[in-house]
């Protein structure tokens, strides 16, 4: 729990994100329904785990993994028990609980359910990828934009941690283990595969993070397994990281959906930045104060702007063309993250660490 909330992106996005981060949670109860229905496998258990699924499928596609886990776990059971009958009827009254609670959680499945179920599936394998990424528009991911994405994007010892965890995995491999390990790759390794086309960073495989998490708390396990010192190393790098990254994310707020592990030169100009205009609510904010009259005309390069602007602004925010504009509003997004307005003209710089990530300018009108 400590770890999911100490990682900025995922604390950021809790606040605005209505589908990753719903999915990402119910990934968590669905993995620890299936935990329980291994040990004690019961009709009761069944249907909340085909509940706790159903859920998660009819927020996220991809949570299509978790019926294919359990499918595997209930396998694995079928051979270690004697009990084969009822492992056999559970695993059908899995299949229709899952299908019934889909069809019930899903409005687009009331009616001609399987034909609109293949429809939702190959429509969201057809949204356009790629985006701004490592200084350049990509049509499509190449095959190293989720594992560059999330490293880029998850605080460093974590990523440590994980891939000492890893190497712990391998080892000491179990059924936990293999559904955690499953939890994971699968899905990477069907977006790699299929070709599935991710946009603005890795968010739509969020609810991967807790696996990606108790990887690393494994990690954590075998290194404070190499004696006292080790222990001691471990504990003192916990705790300057929880120091950190929590001052880190009071300074930023609520700017965290921003984070990167990296240097910020090896961030601007390579990375999406301000995907979710959450820049605008402080550039409203300094317009607000700087205005001269109730009136101001401000274009901006973020469409998001003038939505947020009819909210919280105090003074009337009117949408105007650049060369009119009192102030320009830039979030660099639209010239590929180059920053093409007269820096003299600069009257606020918005930042996240030592990043700039938006801009007010002084327009022509003022």
């Amino acid at each position: 729990v400590v770890c999911l909330f100490l990682s900025p992106r995922i604390f950021a996005h809790a606040f605005f994100n209505t589908r990753d981060l719903p999915a990402m949670t119910l990934s968590i109860l669905c993995m620890l329904t299936l935990l329980t229905l291994q040990k004690r496998p019961s009709v009761a258990l069944i249907t909340l785990h085909a509940l706790t699924c159903a859920l998660l499928i009819a927020v996220r596609s991809m949570g299509l993994l978790f019926p294919l886990l359990t499918i595997a776990a209930l396998v694995t059971l079928f051979w270690k028990s004697d009990d084969h009958g009822r492992l056999v009827v559970m695993t059908i009254a899995y299949i229709v609980i899952l299908s019934c609670f889909t069809i019930l959680f899903w409005p687009l499945l009331w009616e001609n359910p399987l034909s609109h179920f293949m429809q939702a599936l190959l429509h969201a394998g057809s949204f356009q990828g790629g985006g701004f990424y490592l200084g350049q528009m990509h049509p499509h991911n190449p095959w190293h934009y989720v594992p560059v994405w999330m490293i880029s994007t998850t605080p460093l010892l974590y990523t440590v941690f994980f891939l000492v965890g890893l190497l712990f995995c391998v080892k000491h491999c179990d059924h936990v283990i293999g559904l955690i390990l499953g939890w994971f790759f699968v899905p990477v390794l069907a977006v790699l595969v299929l070709g599935i086309d991710l946009f603005d960073g890795w968010r739509h495989l969020y609810f991967i993070y807790p696996a990606f998490l108790l990887i690393g708390l494994f990690g954590v396990k075998c290194l404070s397994s190499c004696g006292r010192k080790a222990t001691l190393i471990v504990s003192i790098s916990c705790i300057l990281h929880i120091l950190f990254v929590s001052s880190w994310m009071v300074r930023n707020h609520p700017l965290q959906s921003m984070y990167f592990s990296l240097p910020a030169f090896l961030v601007d100009g390579y990375f999406e930045l301000d995907t979710w205009g959450l820049t605008s609510r402080e550039a409203i904010a300094f317009i607000n104060d700087h205005a001269d009259d109730q009136t101001v005309r401000v274009y901006s390069t973020a469409r998001i702007f003038h939505v947020n602007a009819a909210v919280y602004s105090t003074v009337h925010i009117m949408q105007s063309e650049e060369e009119d504009a009192d102030y320009i509003v830039d979030t660099f997004r639209r010239d590929r993250y180059q920053k093409l307005y007269d820096h003299r003209e600069k009257l606020h710089s918005i930042r996240v660490g030592d990043l700039e990530v938006a801009a007010v300018y002084r327009g022509k009108g003022l």
